[in-house]
């Protein structure tokens, strides 16, 4: 399930912005706390379309 949101969640970041690509990587299974559980990231022409995907990506992901 985490990997079919996930996704969803990439899907709608692109069509949101203007990014050309987007790598998103959740940990699943047990994760120490103070230890790195997500990757994400953007590519875009321009800088503030792939800072604010990011930011987009990484908001979503927390509160789903």
């Amino acid at each position: 399930m985490a990997i079919k949101e996930l996704t969803k969640l990439c899907k709608e970041a692109k069509e949101k912005y203007h990014v050309e690509k987007i790598v998103a990587v959740h940990l699943v299974g047990e994760c120490p706390v103070g230890e790195a559980s997500v990757v994400v990231g953007s590519c875009s022409p321009h800088r503030r379309d792939a800072i604010k995907c990011t930011e987009f990506l990484i908001g979503e992901l927390k509160g789903r």
